[in-house]
């Protein structure tokens, strides 16, 4: 008889504790599980606050908000903005869950697991955390602000807004298989930075940070990256050489930067316009990235970044278009010095050209000019007024002109101005050839 009193008793209670809950949870509120604190942020009714402290286990927002959590196809979404703060917590673990933001205020959290969340804005502040562990997110916001970090890991997320300040990474920064549309990280400490294989639609600026050990970006950049005031320890290098350019090249913008800890493939990349608006900045700046490239034997971007700043010289010293005109000649004519089978086949086609422009003025040449010794002209069978007129004697004539280093100037006649003038053109213009082909012969 008394068991079965004792059994209905607990019957009773467990029917009394789930009206009770049931009561509450109509009232907006929802069950505390110890050392769990929820309450709501002054007046705003769509903030929820969670305290932790001395947690040893790993803590689950979406089982501790179930009460306000929405749940399909394993899926769960709070409307709530949720803040996380506390201490001396074992790990918090959140995935496949949505909110429109999450702040986490915490110190002394030994590990961070986020998996397949969405979010408008993530907001980590003064945190000191172990190990960040997120993957597959869509996040708008990031910001990681006065944060100590040991290991910080990111793969396969979208980011819209990557933002890191005054935060301190003791070992890895790593993104890995990330989108990102725009990335800032400043004033900060990091032990090892790597971005591999991520996308980044607008800008990444890094600026006065601190890199420990050798680091790395490698993947899509679409447009600016931009590196500012960065400082190295032990030599260590930050390795751009699998960075990719997109539709074009990426602008690099440097600014306090020893360029001799960068390792740049300079087939993706070009110096931004800000660079180029300061003349000696940008000498000094191309004039490092040469040394650089020479030192690593990167003979290919060494040739491009070469033809890139004698372009940019060209361009800022011609007037009224002449630089625009020269730097087309130039690069027609030698390719700014790195094909010298160019000036070859200009030396095989000037002659011709010449002696086009000279036949029907090579006896007035030889008569009124200059005249070749020891040289017998052909004669047409056909008769003629000009016999000597024909395009050998023109192509030989000019020939050896165009060939001939020194010419006799005592043989010299100053009797047609213009017949002059084209003369020495052809001339200069021959001694210029042979001088660009010794000068490339003698550089290779």
């Amino acid at each position: 008889m008394i068991k079965y009193v004792f059994t209905g008793l607990l019957a009773v209670c467990g029917i009394l504790e789930n009206a009770l809950g049931e009561t509450l949870n109509k009232r907006g509120h929802i069950k505390e599980n110890f050392p769990i604190k929820l309450i709501n942020r002054g007046t705003d009714t769509n903030y929820a606050f969670l305290g932790i402290k001395d947690s040893s286990f790993v803590f689950d927002p979406v089982l501790t908000l179930r009460k306000f959590v929405v749940t399909g196809n394993h899926y769960s979404a709070v409307s709530h903005a949720i803040e996380i703060g506390g201490s001396n917590i074992q790990g918090i673990r959140l995935n496949s869950f949505e909110t429109p933001k999450l702040i986490l205020t915490l110190t002394k959290v030994h590990s961070i697991n986020l998996y397949d969340s969405k979010s408008y804005s993530y907001a980590f502040t003064n945190d000191t955390i172990d190990v960040y562990d997120m993957h597959e997110m869509k996040i708008s916001n990031f910001n990681l602000t006065g944060s100590l970090i040991k290991k910080f890991f990111s793969s396969y997320n979208q980011i819209s807004s990557l933002q890191v300040a005054f935060t301190n990474i003791s070992e890895k920064f790593s993104f890995d298989h990330c989108t990102l549309n725009k990335v800032s990280v400043n004033n900060s400490i990091i032990h090892e930075l790597n971005f591999r294989e991520v996308i980044v639609y607008d800008d990444m600026h890094l600026k006065d940070c601190n890199l420990q050990k050798d680091s790395y970006i490698s993947g899509v950049i679409k447009r600016n990256l931009l590196l500012e005031n960065l400082t190295f320890d032990n030599n260590t290098t930050l390795d751009l050489r699998n960075c990719r350019k997109g539709i074009r090249k990426i602008n690099l913008f440097l600014r306090n930067v020893p360029v001799e800890n960068l390792q740049i493939d300079w087939r993706n990349f070009t110096l931004d316009s800000a660079t180029r608006a300061d003349y000696s900045s940008c000498k000094a700046t191309y004039m490092r990235l040469l040394e650089n490239f020479s030192k690593h034997f990167q003979t290919e971007s060494y040739e491009l970044a070469d033809k890139e700043y004698q372009t940019y010289q060209y361009l800022h010293f011609g007037f009224l278009g002449s630089g625009w005109l020269f730097d087309k000649f130039i690069w027609l004519w030698w390719d700014y010095g790195y094909s010298g089978w160019q000036v070859i086949l200009w030396m095989i086609l000037l002659p011709f050209i010449w002696a086009l422009i000279a036949y029907k003025h090579y006896d007035k040449l030889q008569e009124h000019v200059y005249k070749v010794d020891h040289f017998t002209p052909f004669r047409r069978r056909r008769r003629s007024e000009v016999p000597n007129r024909t395009f050998g004697n023109s192509l030989i004539y000019v020939s050896v002109i165009f060939f001939t280093v020194s010419v006799k100037l005592d043989k010299i006649k100053f009797e047609r101005r213009w017949l002059l003038i084209f003369f020495l053109t052809i001339y200069l213009n021959g001694i210029c050839c042979m001088y660009f082909l010794i000068h490339y012969l003698l550089k290779g």
